[in-house]
């Protein structure tokens, strides 16, 4: 077993430091990218409904990645455990007991919506863009949702920060806009966040924006997509929270500065194309079926 590990290249790990968490999923492996809402996590890979989107062949998404990662990676210090978390959050992340196996009703997940294999769809270089929180993301954001014309339907985790909830409420003047949002939120601070900017929509909006609580079958909602049209889709590694899309974008202080805010590294792809969409409009259309009239989260 000492010689086999001693035949595996050695495998080199440093402490994010760039802003204050890397929140993203990504995987940069020849001449493909790979994005999405998946930690590398039991119920993320098993319990969880997750997106993500594998981008091969495009030397420009790879060499961006790339870039972004050799930025952060320069800027990294050794490596050392993660020490944000609370002692009692990191207790219940590791009682078992907490987190017990879904006993996951198969027979509600059904061939309609729910495919178990890649789906692969040829789109032009051009209809594909890659960027990254906080240097890009929330002017990427505003900016192709400003462009919805008819319909735009959004299914997340949570929604948290207060300046995507006044443009949701905004756009809903014009736009029919339906909002899935997870059944459940881990953090209580997020939770109770969401909680209250959700009801701030909602009564805003004067019920121009539908919300819908994820199917009772997933343990967490987790994934973070939009559907624009029908026919543009954005993914992110990033929840709609003020850390994953901050607003205005200028240089953040570091953190002990007065001026630090905690910002997160997070990756997002918008690709507009019809067909590619359409996958994205099935999974939503068909987890609407199985979607609960909105409730406020509960913590499992």
């Amino acid at each position: 077993m000492l010689t086999y590990f001693s035949q595996v290249p050695r495998i080199e790990v440093k402490t994010y430091a760039t802003t204050t968490f890397q929140h993203a999923k990504v995987l940069v492996v020849d001449d493909c990218v790979a994005v999405s809402s998946v930690n590398w996590s039991k119920s993320s890979f098993i319990e969880n409904r997750e997106a993500g989107i594998l981008m091969c062949g495009s030397a420009g998404v790879v060499e961006y990645a790339t870039t972004v990662f050799d930025f952060d990676w320069h800027l990294g210090r050794s490596w050392m455990p993660p020490n944000a978390l609370s002692r009692s959050d990191i207790a219940l992340m590791r009682n078992a007991s907490y987190l017990a196996p879904f006993a996951l009703p198969k027979h509600n997940i059904t061939e309609p919506h729910y495919v178990p294999r890649l789906v692969s769809i040829g789109v032009r270089g051009d209809a594909v863009s890659l960027n990254v929180a906080p240097d890009t993301a929330s002017t990427a954001l505003y900016d192709e949702l400003s462009h919805t014309h008819e319909t735009l339907d959004v299914y997340t985790y949570q929604i948290t920060d207060d300046v995507f909830a006044r443009f949701l409420i905004t756009l809903s003047e014009r736009v029919a806009i339906r909002v899935a949002l997870s059944r459940a939120i881990f953090m209580d601070e997020d939770r109770r966040a969401s909680t209250i900017v959700v009801e701030q929509i909602r009564a805003e909006s004067k019920g121009r924006i539908e919300f819908f609580t994820s199917p009772h079958f997933y343990r967490y909602a987790h994934l973070k997509i939009w559907i624009r049209d029908r026919d543009t889709v954005g993914l992110s590694t990033g929840n709609f929270s003020p850390s994953d899309i901050p607003s205005p974008i200028h240089p953040f202080p570091p953190f002990g500065d007065p001026a630090w805010r905690a910002i997160n590294r997070d990756f997002n792809v918008v690709v507009r194309d019809r067909t590619f969409a359409n996958e994205f409009q099935r999974l939503f259309d068909g987890d609407r079926e199985h979607f609960e009239r909105y409730r406020a989260p509960s913590k499992f």
